[in-house]
């Protein structure tokens, strides 16, 4: 697959690669991922946490209280971003 970000940061190229992987098997979201991903500047490990932590924080709580099929499926999309 051609890098399609993070072309001087193989580590965070790879993370984001391995949460687009995920999509096949229910555990991501390639619209989550690539949202999240675009909001870190490469190289800024603290900047790659609180973008992950936000999106797993806010699909947690919008998983909550939902259907118990829609509540499975969002909690484990969240807990792969955390």
């Amino acid at each position: 697959m051609k890098q399609m970000m993070f072309h001087d940061d193989p580590p965070f190229w790879f993370e984001t690669l391995r949460n687009l992987g995920l999509a096949a098997y229910g555990g991501s979201d390639v619209g989550e991922v690539i949202a999240t991903a675009s909001r870190v500047t490469a190289g800024d490990y603290d900047g790659w946490h609180d973008a992950w932590l936000s999106t797993a924080e806010r699909l947690e709580g919008e998983s909550r209280g939902g259907h118990p099929i829609s509540t499975r499926d969002g909690l484990l999309r969240a807990s792969s971003y955390f």
